[in-house]
């Protein structure tokens, strides 16, 4: 028995882990008892994997017009935006200083359309410009 084995928990001294589940008549407790841990530690499982999932789409399918629309015009528009408003940024960036509004201007000039271009989900166009 390996060390790992030694130390499983629910297991009855000379178990292993791999004969757990086993109904050879050589076991040391009755079948129902088997049956009834081999169920609890596979709904246990199922429970683990089932919670730790979530799902593809939380808020529904996109309308496949909304999805061109998006890919076509609102992304190269976003792109456009980012790049220009950067510059536009990089270039106000001393009087934004001066005036002590530089996490607005960064808001409005760079972080806003970085974030319609790369953070929106595609389609969802009701967020769009919304900054």
């Amino acid at each position: 028995m390996s060390e790992h084995e030694k130390g499983f928990p629910g297991l009855s001294n000379g178990q292993t882990a791999a004969s757990f589940c086993d109904e050879s008549p050589g076991a040391s407790t009755t079948p129902a008892r088997r049956r009834t841990k081999c169920l609890t530690a596979v709904v246990c499982v199922l429970a683990v994997m089932l919670s730790t999932t979530t799902p593809v789409f939380a808020s529904g399918t996109a309308d496949p017009t909304s999805v061109v629309v998006d890919v076509l015009v609102a992304r190269p528009v976003s792109l456009v935006m980012t790049v220009a408003g950067t510059a536009l940024f990089v270039v106000s960036l001393p009087i934004a200083a001066a005036s002590r509004s530089v996490p607005a201007t960064t808001k409005t000039l760079v972080a806003g359309p970085a974030r319609d271009l790369f953070a929106r989900p595609v389609g969802d166009l009701d967020d769009w410009l919304c900054y």
